[in-house]
């Protein structure tokens, strides 16, 4: 009979030997990453341009016209220019493909490449819209950025604009 192997820790030693375990800190907990509030950002979009079916499914893309963010360790600018370009999917879902630029009040420039999935209608219980955004950032202050998952949930606060609540996974 063989005992499952449950905690990190073990599952490291089992791999690599007993003696590359002592490199890996001892944590009080081993399950489940928690959640950190990072940053919110309001975006202001334009009018939707829609391109049209392709053999992938329906293209639609949003321009990305500005906005604000601001979190615990950064506040800023989203920069206009961007855009959110989306695939209406065959089964109804919509994948979200959105790359822009965030500018934090120290002058920073970030890129932001963020993707996401919606589900169900604004407004409804089957509503789903949640991503994950990818940081590249300049090294320095805010290169907690490039250091980290994050995952986020999109609120539609209408036909010009959404707001990014963005959680760092711990």
């Amino acid at each position: 009979m063989t005992t499952p192997i449950t905690s990190r820790r073990a599952v490291f030693a089992a791999m690599t030997g007993a003696a590359a375990m002592a490199s890996i800190p001892a944590r009080a907990e081993d399950g489940a990453p928690g959640l950190v509030f990072a940053l919110a950002a309001t975006v202001k979009i334009g009018p939707s341009q829609m391109p049209g079916p392709t053999p992938f499914g329906t293209r639609n893309r949003i321009p990305i016209l500005g906005g604000t963010f601001e979190g615990p360790n950064i506040k800023g600018t989203v920069l206009p220019g961007g855009a959110d370009w989306q695939l209406i999917r065959p089964d109804g879902a919509v994948t979200l493909d959105a790359d822009y630029m965030i500018q934090a009040d120290d002058g920073a420039l970030i890129h932001v490449h963020n993707r996401a999935i919606l589900t169900g209608t604004p407004g409804k219980s089957d509503f789903y819209l949640r991503c994950t955004p990818v940081f590249e950032a300049p090294i320095g202050k805010h290169d907690w950025l490039n250091k980290a998952v994050f995952a986020g949930a999109v609120d539609v606060l209408g036909p010009e604009g959404v707001r990014v609540r963005v959680y760092k996974i711990a």
